[in-house]
């Protein structure tokens, strides 16, 4: 299903890249909670599912879910011209882009909390969130497939476990990932999943599975949570890690379908 074109995925990162020079005028300030080390630390993977939205057939009068949105809101709008409806903790209410409902992920344990209210999507974007959850991701799958058209999709990306940075980093003694933070709305990571744990939970959810990788898309050039790398010596890491084994590489992705009805 993923066929990430690499001149097309350069030049999408470069156009992300400028984006970090602008001031986006006109927009209220909490639609702005982004730096430019993040949006360059994830320019390559916000570029990568840009490409993705494309292969599905996004566009102008497309509507899609952007769970815990960040600048991937501003972006996927700017970009497709789509609505782009958001999942989080802020009350609902209208944005430039569409409108956010609020729900806490973690409460998909409790079915009879579930949001009926919410349209059905062609795209669910669950990225870099299934990591900051204590629920089981089982029930939060079944929870965004309530909110998926039958035969529609949920791109799930999140970090590798097993990335070789972590392993290095075990070996040495010391604790390769967060501490889990103070604020329930902003806990850190609490527990990241390997790649065959992402496809097995998506069973479990009665979903299918249309893809399922290893992806290099932390660029550590940018130096967000990585103090002690130099821009060069991140820039040299960033490249050495698409030579990788996949089992090694920073990032896993997959791509749950929800069964057609037909």
């Amino acid at each position: 299903m993923v066929s990430l074109d690499k001149k097309k995925l350069a030049a999408l990162e470069q156009k992300i890249l400028l984006m970090r020079e602008e001031k986006f005028e006109g927009l209220p300030e909490k639609h702005l909670c982004f730096t430019n080390e993040y949006i360059g630390y994830h320019s390559r993977r916000f570029a990568t599912l840009a490409l993705i939205l494309e292969e599905l057939g996004i566009n102008s009068s497309s509507k899609i879910l952007d769970v815990g949105p960040t600048f991937t809101a501003l972006f996927f709008h700017r970009q497709f011209g789509c609505t782009v409806d958001a999942l989080s903790f802020s009350p609902d209410e209208e944005t430039p882009f569409g409108f956010n409902y609020q729900f806490d992920l973690n409460d998909s344990q409790f079915e009879d909390q579930w949001r009926k209210d919410m349209p059905q999507y062609p795209v669910v974007v669950f990225a870099e969130v299934i990591e900051h959850l204590y629920t089981a991701p089982e029930v939060v799958l079944k929870f965004l497939a309530s909110l998926t058209e039958p035969g529609g999709v949920i791109i799930c990306q999140t970090p590798n476990p097993l990335a070789l940075r972590k392993r290095i980093q075990l070996l040495a003694g010391r604790h390769p990932f967060e501490e889990i933070s103070l604020e329930r709305g902003s806990p850190n990571h609490y527990r990241e999943s390997t790649l065959k744990e992402l496809v097995r939970y998506g069973q479990n959810a009665g979903l299918e599975i249309a893809h399922a990788g290893h992806y290099n898309y932390f660029n550590p050039t940018y130096r967000q949570n990585e103090a002690n790398i130099s821009p060069t010596m991140g820039k040299l890491f960033f490249k050495l890690s698409d030579r990788l084994p996949g089992s090694m590489k920073p990032n896993c992705m997959v791509i749950y379908r929800k069964k057609s009805t037909r």
